[in-house]
């Protein structure tokens, strides 16, 4: 499946004695590049910390999460629910990877949203119906077939079925001519309808 997650984070509070020291954390953390227009002044950004220091971990943590329901409909199921649901077990581990990874941003959201299911399993989804109607139609023809006594049906139907065949052959651009034989249990002359 794949979903979007948005993350609000914050930079620590630098009025506290605590938040002077994880922002001199984050520069030692992060890579700051030149402000456009006067390079003697540098600029480090959140998302360049989050980027560098947090966020491959992150994804694993989220890849585990996803990976821990059964298919898509649990994890849909679990996205809207009111306890525990997933939007809260990634927060839950974000803020878990900032810490283990000393990374001193504090977490003020996470929204997990366009959560939707691989295209490969739709399109196996779409083809497993497919199959299932198929093999319904065939069953109710054979059925049909197989209810006739006289064997009148089947020898119609595969007449049907070989001046189809030529029809789609010819309309290709070749002359064909189908051969066959009528053998079979109840080889013999079609029936016609009485009073002609």
């Amino acid at each position: 499946m794949t979903l979007d997650v948005r993350l609000v984070l914050a930079l620590p509070d630098y009025s506290t004695p605590q938040g002077k020291k994880d922002l001199k954390t984050l520069f030692m953390l992060g890579n700051p590049t030149p402000m456009q227009g006067n390079s003697r002044i540098l600029v480090l950004s959140t998302e360049s910390v989050y980027e560098q220091q947090a966020q491959l971990q992150i994804r694993g943590h989220i890849r585990k999460i996803c990976s821990q329901y059964s298919d898509f409909g649990a994890a849909f199921k679990s996205f809207g629910s009111d306890k525990d649901n997933l939007t809260d077990r990634i927060a839950g581990n974000v803020g878990k990877v900032l810490v283990e990874q000393g990374v001193p941003l504090r977490l003020v959201g996470v929204q997990v949203s366009n959560m939707k299911p691989d295209d490969a399993v739709v399109e196996a989804q779409v083809a497993e119906k497919a199959a299932e109607a198929r093999t319904a139609a065939i069953k109710t023809l054979t059925d049909f077939l197989d209810q006739d006594p006289t064997g009148t049906r089947k020898m119609v139907y595969r007449m049907q079925v070989l001046q189809e065949l030529t029809r789609t052959a010819n309309a290709n651009g070749h002359n064909t001519i189908f051969l066959t034989d009528l053998e079979g249990p109840n080889v013999g002359v079609l029936p016609l309808p009485g009073g002609h």
